[in-house]
């Protein structure tokens, strides 16, 4: 989860750059789980997010986030709760969607928008897609440069630990 606004408040103070050329022959770490959430579990959208990083550096970390710090936890939980309320919700809607008549084709477009934007916004990974991305990764860029690790604990706060 990171330093909430953390990015914006950098951008502020940063100059524009192209990520190959900051990352231009160095050793990084990247919190996979970032790209994955951010793709909402699109294959293809994390490969195009990450390609730029993987290309330009001589080496990638790939760091999955292992044991939920305590501290986390009640926000997980939040989370969680949250996104079943939106399934629910979306349930709902498609119900609704099912019963509209025919003349009301505009306003079954609308919900429909609207579902997918709750779909999106309560995606989480389903099953071990650590395997699966580790999979990936190896297909895509292969293992001479690319390194695939769980982290102890979360991610970011793994980061600390590699300098």
């Amino acid at each position: 989860m990171g330093i909430n606004g953390l990015f914006s408040f950098l951008k502020k103070y940063s100059e524009k750059q192209r990520v190959a050329d900051a990352v231009k022959g160095k050793k990084i770490a990247v919190d996979i789980f970032w790209f994955i959430h951010k793709s909402k579990g699109d294959i293809e959208k994390i490969k195009d997010m990450l390609d730029d990083y993987v290309q330009g550096c001589s080496c990638v970390l790939f760091i999955f986030d292992g044991k939920v710090s305590d501290e986390r936890k009640p926000e997980l939980s939040a989370l969680k709760v949250k996104r079943q309320e939106m399934q629910s919700l979306i349930e709902n809607l498609e119900k609704e969607v099912i019963h509209l008549g025919e003349n009301a084709d505009s306003k079954k477009k609308e919900l429909m928008k609207y579902i997918e934007e709750l779909r999106l916004q309560s995606w989480a990974p389903k099953g071990n897609y650590v395997d699966t991305v580790k999979e990936l990764i190896e297909k895509w860029w292969g293992l001479e440069r690319c390194s695939v690790i769980v982290a102890p604990y979360e991610a970011d706060l793994y980061f600390g630990d590699l300098s």
